[in-house]
C-alpha cells in the first residue's frame, strides 16, 4: 500500500493528528489521546470564566516544554493521563474529556486524595503547582483578579529629582 493510499484512507490522518495538535518539539511527549486528557485534566483545574481557561492560554504546550527538561516529568505526566482515562473507564466507559464536569472532579478529587507516593497523587501535586504559577505569571489570567502591573504606570522614578514644593 502506498503512503498516499494510506493519507487517502483516513488512517494516516490520525497517525499526525498530534502533530498539528501540539508544536513538533512536543508532539512525541504524548500521545493524541494523553493531549486530549491533559488538556481536559488542565480545563478541570482552571476552567474559563472571566478569564481564559488553561488551555486557551495554551498552557499544556507550557507545561509539557517544562516537563521535558526535568528528568521522569514525562512518564509522570504520561502515567497520570493513563489513570485518568482508566478511572473514567470504570466510571463511565468513556476517555476523560468525555465526562461532565462533576465526573471530571470526582476523579480528580480521588486522585488529590490518594497516597501522597502515588502516581495519581504526584500527578495532581505536580500538575497542579505548575499550572497555577505558569496561569497567573501570565497577564492575560489577571483580568479578573483587578490588578494591573506596576510598569508603565506604575512606581516613581527615584531617579528623578523631586520638584522643589
Amino acid at each position: 500500500m502506498k503512503r498516499r493510499d494510506i493519507i487517502k484512507s483516513g488512517v494516516g490522518l490520525g497517525l499526525f493528528l498530534p502533530y498539528f495538535y501540539l508544536p513538533t518539539a512536543l508532539a512525541n511527549l504524548l500521545s493524541f489521546q494523553q493531549t486530549r486528557t491533559l488538556v481536559a485534566f488542565i480545563d478541570a483545574l482552571i476552567p474559563a470564566d472571566i478569564t481564559p481557561s488553561a488551555s486557551q492560554l495554551k498552557l499544556h504546550q507550557t507545561l509539557l516544554l517544562h516537563a521535558k527538561e526535568i528528568k521522569n516529568y514525562p512518564e509522570l505526566i504520561q502515567l497520570g493521563c493513563q489513570w485518568l482515562d482508566n478511572q473514567a473507564d470504570l466510571i463511565n466507559q468513556q476517555p476523560f474529556l468525555r465526562l461532565n464536569v462533576q465526573q471530571q472532579n470526582l476523579i480528580i478529587k480521588k486522585a488529590a486524595n490518594s497516597d501522597e507516593l502515588s502516581i495519581p497523587a504526584q500527578f495532581f501535586t505536580h500538575i497542579r503547582q505548575d499550572l497555577f504559577r505558569f496561569y497567573y505569571a501570565n497577564p492575560a489570567s489577571w483580568s479578573g483578579l483587578d490588578i494591573s502591573p506596576p510598569q508603565p504606570t506604575g512606581y516613581l522614578s527615584y531617579f528623578r529629582p523631586l520638584l522643589n514644593e
